[in-house]
């Protein structure tokens, strides 16, 4: 599932099945003064099914090894199924950041690897949440655990210091909370989380003895299909006593490293949709040849939208125009904008993304040759303001006259009537100029002001009456 580690993100997907695979390596310090240091290896198998962009389902097999100091060791398994509903399929845009979504996952504890304890089912339910800003994305999970994997072990006060370790059981549910964010550079992301198991209940210990951990990692991709991450967390919680007479309660490992990689499918080619009406087609026995046309040579495009920076600018759309016919480009997981089908010949590439200039870029689509190209955007002006208030010296309100010129005598830029009130407002780029405020039977003004970028100049002006 979409994610940046335990923290799920409500993305959608391309359809199609995607799998993934991780290893790692968990530390726990001695837990007592008898006790030594415990070291444990970890595996998971995951395969996902997206029919829809917005649904996806599918499990996970999780195990783990554990060597502990007094030479006990045990090899655990956990098979869990897992749903995603997403309130939207379409991903973010700078005009609509926020995705929600519902995760529900049901565990299936067991003992020794392998094992299935029905009664010890464990399903948990939680709210996803995230908003993408440029390549920031930030997420956000709440959720509950109703936990029954105690049920998985038989006589369970009577488990060993190692075995409470290792099997990572609880006698009590569980809030589900996280925030974590990604920031994209081109092909790699760079993770951080925080997430917390908060166990509730009957006998819960201390919330600083629940699941708490903090992690960073980076995941890079390979190509439009195949990407790895690498991930390191520590936990953050106290240690329990691990007494006979206590409640177990899962007790992670202090620190663990994970290597993964994941596979799906890429992005969908564009479709093709005729700006005039598909007009009806009558039925005719010489029209019978006409799938003959679909051996017309087409060409695919795949092109990348950077800023000055190299980076892939999020949320720009690329539109290839051919005479009447118009391709939208669709976004793949390595951050390229792809078609697939276009016909041959030439094309133009109307290329725009919030905050930078537009730009129309003429092509050739030739048989046998994809068209790859790489189009970096310049960032738009942002404009600046000038503002204020035109009054006599008496103080009343003059609907005067302002003219904004580029130099001292120069063109002008922006002519703006000021209210009856006096208040004037008017959009300029950065820069200096000169400013010409006139109005019947009063004496004229100029005035010399400097707007920055971003920025808003207040010029407030009292007229002298008479010419």
């Amino acid at each position: 599932m979409p994610g940046v580690f335990r923290v799920g993100v409500p993305t959608p997907v391309p359809s199609g099945v995607r799998v993934a695979g991780s290893g790692g390596y968990a530390y726990t310090e001695a837990q007592s003064d008898a006790d030594g240091t415990h070291h444990r290896l970890m595996g998971k198998l995951a395969a996902v099914l997206s029919p829809a962009p917005a649904f996806l389902f599918g499990g996970n097999l999780s195990g783990r090894y554990d060597k502990h100091p007094e030479g006990d060791s045990g090899l655990v398994g956990d098979p869990t199924v897992m749903v995603r509903w997403l309130a939207t399929d379409t991903a973010p845009t700078a005009a609509s950041p926020w995705s929600f979504g519902v995760d529900m996952d049901l565990m299936m504890p067991g003992g020794e690897a392998p094992s299935l304890i029905v009664d010890a089912l464990t399903p948990s339910m939680s709210l996803l949440l995230s908003h993408t800003s440029g390549s920031l994305t930030l997420a956000a999970r709440g959720g509950y655990r109703l936990d029954n994997s105690a049920a998985a072990m038989h006589d369970i006060e009577r488990l060993s210091d190692s075995d409470r370790l290792a099997l990572g059981l609880s006698e009590v549910d569980a809030v589900l909370a996280g925030i974590a964010m990604s920031y994209r550079s081109g092909k790699t992301e760079y993770l951080a989380e925080l997430s917390a198991d908060l166990l509730v209940g009957d006998g819960a210990p201390d919330m600083m003895q629940s699941p708490m951990r903090v992690g960073a990692g980076v995941r890079h991709a390979f190509s439009d299909t195949l990407s790895g991450e690498l991930f390191v967390d520590v936990t953050l919680s106290d240690r329990p006593a691990l007494l006979p007479t206590d409640v177990v309660i899962p007790v992670e490992p202090r620190s663990s490293v994970w290597l993964g990689l994941r596979y799906g499918p890429a992005a969908p080619t564009a479709s093709t949709t005729d700006t005039e009406e598909e007009k009806p087609v009558e039925e005719k026995p010489e029209e019978t040849e006409a799938p003959a046309a679909a051996a017309t040579p087409t060409s695919s495009a795949k092109v990348s939208v950077v800023d000055s920076n190299g980076a892939t600018i999020p949320g720009a759309t690329v539109v290839l125009v051919q005479g009447d016919k118009k391709i939208t480009l669709k976004a793949g997981e390595g951050g390229a904008l792809r078609a697939e089908g276009v016909p041959l010949g030439k094309a133009t590439l109307q290329v725009s993304a919030e905050s930078f200039v537009s730009q129309s870029i003429d092509v050739s689509l030739e048989k046998g040759k994809a068209l790859q190209t790489k189009i970096q955007m310049e960032p738009a002006i942002p404009p600046g303001q000038v503002r204020g208030l035109v009054r006599s010296f008496r103080g009343r309100g003059i609907a005067a006259t302002i003219v904004i010129l580029s130099k001292e005598g120069g063109d002008a830029v922006a002519t703006v009537q000021a209210g009856k009130d006096g208040h004037f407002r008017v959009g300029v780029e950065p820069g200096s100029y000169e400013v010409s405020v006139e109005a019947a039977g009063y004496k004229s003004q100029k005035r010399k002001v400097r707007v920055e970028e971003n920025g808003v100049t207040v010029l407030n002006v009292d007229l002298r009456g008479g010419k």
